[in-house]
């Protein structure tokens, strides 16, 4: 979902039977596994309660970037 020029919001959801996420205050960084790229870490826009299935993540395009945030917000 776009946000606003170059931030896109990215509702990502865990695998079927994975384990459910922790608690997890907003602000609070995860690791993503960027295609190609490689593991990145990017801040949640809100926080997650214990045994969340899903969380989110806002990523602003940063043209001085090692790619991750090229490859999610192009």
């Amino acid at each position: 979902v776009d946000e606003a020029t170059d931030i896109v919001r990215f509702d990502l959801a865990v695998p079927p039977g994975a384990a459910p996420l922790p608690a997890a205050a907003a602000g609070a960084h995860i690791d993503v596994e960027v295609p190609g790229v490689g593991l990145r870490q990017y801040s949640l826009i809100e926080p997650v309660a214990a045994g969340a299935r899903h969380c989110r993540i806002a990523v602003q395009r940063e043209l001085a970037s090692r790619g991750g945030s090229s490859w999610l917000v192009d």
